[in-house]
């Protein structure tokens, strides 16, 4: 079965939004009754994640030890995480797909009042993006990307001194499923 995946659903991933649901059950166990099989598997599936293989097969199975799972399901425009909360986690999309929204700054929102069309503003607020989630764009700001499976979040707030979010992330898909590494584990396996 992995390797049909592999063949014939894999390199098609960026339009895709699986995981194996063997995967999703491994993890949703607690760490301490994961089999070595069951680790390898998601292991595997981990590895071709564009940010898990920069990692050691070492630091794969250490973080599959300790990743945990969470969930969002039918719950379409639900916040992830909001800028300005404090960041303890990092994490990686294995399903579904985010809206990422940052606040426009006091000269952005006035230069937008003003109908200046410097690239910045443009950049921030005029986007394919903006314009596609303009939805959430009053409460927390112009759309500036949207993640799917395989892509990361979470880990420039376990980077600063001030541990805050920098970004307000957005479910936008039926079903996200987030793998998550937090910030003590982070700093052991994939900091260094």
């Amino acid at each position: 079965d992995f390797l049909v995946f592999l063949t014939h659903i894999y390199p098609f991933h960026s339009e895709l939004c699986w995981v194996p649901s063997r995967c999703a059950d491994v993890l949703s166990q607690a760490p301490e009754d994961r089999s070595e099989d069951d680790l390898e598997m998601v292991r595997r599936f981990v590895a071709r994640i564009p940010f898990f293989e920069q990692l050691s097969v070492d630091n794969q199975r250490r973080l599959c030890r300790i990743m945990q799972q969470e969930t969002f399901n039918s719950d379409r425009n639900r916040i992830v995480m909001q800028e300005g909360w404090v960041g303890e986690s990092f994490y990686v999309i294995a399903t579904g797909s985010v809206s990422v929204h940052v606040r426009l700054t006091d000269e952005e929102v006035a230069a937008r009042e003003m109908h200046d069309s410097s690239n910045l503003l443009q950049d921030r607020s005029s986007t394919a993006i903006a314009k596609r989630f303009s939805d959430c764009e009053a409460k927390f700001g112009p759309a500036v990307a949207e993640l799917r499976h395989g892509d990361s979040f979470g880990e420039k707030a376990l980077h600063s001194k001030s541990s805050t979010r920098n970004a307000t992330i957005i479910c936008r898909s039926k079903t996200l499923l987030l793998m998550v590494v937090d910030k003590k584990n982070y700093d052991k396996i994939i900091r260094p």
